[in-house]
């Protein structure tokens, strides 16, 4: 099973086989790459582009990378009106690049050739960044559906969903978890990964602890789960820090792994399909 994922620290794909796996680095040098989407046969990538040390947000301005279908760099855009400080998630929607902003609790939306800014949850305290924290972003049936804190109780997370760019949220999902990440659909629920509990949760209620580190990122294939592990570490230090991809059975039950030492904190993890 081929892997690709996105570290703070590059753009690898991983060809799975337990501790046995084999990494290539597709793209690097441009600080922790987050979220990864494909739009009329191109891919694109948010990129933080954090200088080191990174001690700050506020000195980030994130970029999105293109790739092609064979993963090849074909170029990169940025707003020239605001910055995407805190970039998460991305997706393709309605024939535009939608970016979480987490830094900015909002939305950065590419239509290709122009960039706009959505409020897609009003900020409470206007002057304070990272309200809720919007991270993951994912389409169902062309709805959007936007993981973030939740307006009413900060301490708990929350799913959104939109129907049209710009527009409201048309139904939300909440209480939904804490430090919650990813979203994926199965056995008629919504699901979700909080982040440092290490649990899998859902919206109807399931709880299964995986007690495995700072857990983030998901694929799932008929017979198992690929799961992103993390150990704990500073900002300035993520970039070194020990990653781990975990495959679990259908029941949860942990099979094997491959520890990446040095490899940066795991963010994303998708099956890697190109055109060659």
């Amino acid at each position: 099973m081929k892997l690709l994922v996105t570290t703070s620290k590059a753009l690898i794909v991983v060809d799975y086989n337990g501790a046995d796996s084999k990494v290539e680095i597709l793209h690097e040098g441009r600080g922790a790459y987050y979220g990864v989407t494909e739009l009329e046969g191109n891919y694109f990538v948010t990129a933080r582009d954090d200088k080191l040390p990174r001690t700050m947000v506020t000195s980030e301005n994130g970029v999105l990378l293109k790739f092609d279908g064979n993963f090849n760099y074909v170029g990169e855009s940025s707003p020239d009106h605001f910055n995407m400080r805190g970039l998460h998630g991305v997706v393709s929607w309605k024939g535009s690049i939608v970016c979480a902003i987490t830094h900015s609790d909002c939305l950065g939306v590419f239509d290709g050739k122009t960039w706009g800014s959505w409020q897609s949850i009003e900020k409470v305290r206007p002057d304070d960044p990272d309200n809720y924290h919007i991270n993951t972003l994912v389409v169902k049936d062309d709805v959007l559906l936007q993981l973030s804190k939740s307006v009413f109780d900060s301490t708990l997370d929350c799913i959104n969903e939109y129907s049209e760019l710009y527009g409201p949220s048309i139904k939300t999902h909440e209480p939904y978890g804490t430090y919650t990440h990813d979203i994926w659909f199965e056995d008629g629920a919504i699901w979700s990964i909080e982040f440092q509990s290490s649990s899998v949760v859902s919206n109807r209620g399931d709880r299964i602890k995986l007690d495995q580190g700072l857990t983030r990122g998901i694929t799932i294939t008929d017979d198992s789960y690929y799961v992103g592990v993390s150990a704990p570490s500073h900002r300035q230090s993520r970039h070194n820090t020990t990653g781990k991809i975990l495959r679990f059975d259908k029941n949860w039950v942990l099979l094997d792994q491959y520890v990446m030492e040095s490899g940066g904190q795991v963010h994303e993890i998708k099956p890697y399909t190109v055109s060659k």
